[in-house]
C-alpha cells in the first residue's frame, strides 16, 4: 500500500480502487443512463464520492484529460455539484499539475 503524509492511498493503488468502485456503480445504472443522480439521495452519494477520487487521482497522475472526462461526468450526473467539481475542473482544463491543495 502507497500512502501519503494523511495515509491516503495514491498511484496506481488508489485508481484501482476508484475505477473499480465507479465500475460496479455504473452496474447498477440502466444502460445507456443519461440522468442524474441527486446528492439528497443518500444511495447515490458513494457513487459521487467514488467519481471525485478517480478524477482527483488521474489528476494527480499527470492525466489531466482522464481526469477532465470523469469531473464532466460528475457535473452532468449532481449538476448541483455538491462536492465542488466546478473548482477543479478549471484547472484540469488548463493542465495545470496537481497540488495538494487542490482537492
Amino acid at each position: 500500500m502507497v500512502c501519503g503524509a494523511e495515509g491516503a492511498l495514491h498511484g496506481a493503488e488508489a485508481l484501482g480502487y476508484y475505477q473499480t468502485a465507479v465500475g460496479v456503480a455504473e452496474l447498477s445504472l440502466p444502460e445507456a443512463f443519461y440522468g442524474v443522480l441527486a446528492w439528497s439521495e443518500l444511495d447515490n452519494r458513494p457513487f459521487h464520492r467514488a467519481q471525485h477520487g478517480l478524477g482527483l487521482t488521474w489528476w494527480r497522475l499527470g492525466e489531466t484529460k482522464k481526469a477532465e472526462a470523469v469531473f464532466g461526468n460528475s457535473l452532468w450526473t449532481n449538476p448541483d455539484d455538491n462536492q465542488g467539481i466546478r473548482y477543479l475542473i478549471g484547472p484540469v482544463k488548463k493542465g495545470v499539475a496537481w497540488h495538494p491543495q487542490a482537492g
